[in-house]
Formats: C-alpha cells, structure tokens, sequence
C-alpha cells in the first residue's frame, strides 16, 4: 500500500545534496505541524538528521484551505486561479529566501491540479500523489515500447512527440556494449529525450567494486553532470545499478537539476505500515501509511549498505 505521498521523502533526500532542502506544503499547518510532519517523515525512513531539509508551508490563509473549511465547520470556496497565483507566491518566496530549496512535496491531496503551474513557473520539481502513484502503475503494467504485450488491447495515445518532451539525462560508465530495447543506455527505453554522457575512465569493474573516485574519475564525473545540464535536462539517472555508489558525489555535483543515478534508490525504504496520527482530526489524513512487505529485513539491510549517508559501497 502507499497511502501518502511523504513515502517519496527518503528518495528526495538522495537526489539532492545534504545542504539543499525540500518545500513541503500542506492544506493547513496549524494543524498538520512541524512536529507532526517530523513524525511522519521519521515513519516513513527519513532519517532524524535530513528532517531540518523539510520545510513545511501552510495553505490556510488561501480561502478553502483552513481545517474548518475542509471539515465543513466554516463556509469557503476555492478559486482555482487565484489559488495558483497564492501557491506560486508561496513557492517562489521560499526559492527566493536563500534557503536552498530545490524541489517541493505536495503534501494535501488537495494541491496536485496545481502541480503544473508551480512547474511552469519555476525551476522546481514537483512531487505529490500523482508521481508515487505513477511510479508504482508503471512498476506493474504494460511497457508498450518492448518485452511482451499483454493489458488492454487498446493503450492511450502519448499526448507529445519524444522531441517534444522534456529530456532526462543518462550518466554513463566508461564501458562499450550493444544495448537492447530496454536496457537504460537504449534511446527507443523511453517516452523521452535521454541525451547520455560518460563517466570516462569509470569502468564497471570500479563501479561494481565499488572503488573510491579517483581525481581523474571525480573530474570526469562532473564534466559529464555539467555537460548534460547544459543541455536543459530535468534530471540525470544513470545505467547501471553499481553507480548507486556514487550517488553521493553526483548530488553535489549536480547544482541545477536532481539525480538518481540508480534503481538501488527504490529500495530506501521499506517497512511494516505505521502507526502515525500525522493529520488527525484534520480530516485530511490518518496514516502515511508504507509499502507493506514480507522482506523488510532484506530490504533494509540493502538500504544500509547504499553509499548515500556513509561511506560503505555497494557490492551485489
């Protein structure tokens, strides 16, 4: 189960570098405090020293959002325009105030018709229940580009061209192979652009060890992250799962756009459902709620071992 949208906190924490923080903006935040927020994000597997990066913003003063209005104690309409403009003030003084926000969460389900205009307006991702619900349809439906067909025989038209499309970056290992349709470094893997730069000197052999950088490789590596931020993508993954032990080094990296240069990010965290009352009485929320899963233990003793707070490596 994912019941709330907090569940993508732990992998924000790892696309960002440790002094870049996260906007997260709630319905009401007299009513969905800090402390609260504090306790959801601690349930959810972020760490006690990353929950000062979380910087919540409330929405009451925006008519419609106050916990009265959404409980029906008190009368108030939202006006879609004029909410926008309240939510771009909000979003934009927070980017502007010199604290490092890089991205923002939407906490209250009640913000993704917004999500777009913030997007627009800004160089900020936009994080809400949409994009963890997408992640997890994506994880168990039909990939109509390769592998077998199977699912509705009838898929929906892509809306856009891959050219009109906003492009991801791929960080790539110094290694030459073929690739198949569905390996990451294929062009045809994806809806979108995926222009690729390599790590040059960075063989598989060093990633799957999981060797320390060397200068000439940790110079190689933030040539290749300003290379493809010059060319205006939205954010830099990678292809092969070993870079996961570089992740630290790519997010400091990177000054412009996040990073999550392996799939190994997926599994930070996942654990028994909570017991959080984060939004009680709020009529907005009862549980954060988790991914629900027999392999908690193998699950965490991989996340353990990701170089993204310590220094261990990873060797699969």
């Amino acid at each position: 189960m994912v019941l709330s949208c907090l569940l993508q906190a732990p992998l924000l924490m790892t696309m960002y570098a440790a002094e870049e923080k996260i906007l997260v903006l709630t319905s009401d935040s007299t009513t969905t405090t800090e402390e609260k927020l504090a306790a959801a994000l601690l349930e959810c597997g972020v760490a006690q020293s990353d929950l000062p990066r979380f910087v919540l913003k409330g929405c009451q003063e925006i008519d419609g959002f106050r916990t009265t209005q959404l409980a029906g104690q008190e009368s108030g309409s939202i006006d879609a325009e004029a909410t926008a403009a309240a939510l771009l003030a909000i979003v934009k003084e927070a980017e502007g105030s010199g604290g490092g926000v890089r991205a923002v969460l939407l906490e209250s389900t009640m913000l993704p018709m917004f999500a777009d205009k913030i997007r627009k307006e800004t160089p900020l991702a936009v994080f809400d229940h949409i994009t963890l619900v997408d992640l997890i349809h994506k994880a168990a439906t039909d990939n109509p580009r390769f592998g077998i067909q199977f699912g509705p025989a009838e898929m929906p038209q892509v809306r856009f061209g891959k050219e009109e499309m906003p492009a991801v970056g791929i960080l790539r290992i110094d290694y030459k192979y073929p690739p198949a349709m569905g390996d990451a470094a294929h062009p045809n893997s994806y809806y979108y652009k995926t222009p690729h730069a390599v790590i040059k000197g960075l063989s598989f052999e060093d990633a799957q060890a999981g060797k320390p950088l060397t200068d000439a490789q940790r110079a190689a590596m933030q040539a290749a992250i300003a290379e493809l931020e010059g060319l205006g993508v939205t954010g830099i993954a990678g292809d092969c799962g070993f870079l996961v032990n570089y992740q630290r080094e790519a997010t400091r990296m990177s000054t412009k756009v996040p990073c999550f240069i392996s799939a190994m990010l997926q599994a930070l965290r996942v654990s028994e459902p909570c017991q959080s009352s984060f939004g009680a009485g709020s009529g907005q929320h009862t549980s954060p709620g988790v991914v629900d899963t027999r392999a908690e233990s193998r699950s965490l003793a991989v996340s353990r071992r990701l170089s993204l707070r310590g220094e261990k490596r990873v060797v699969l």
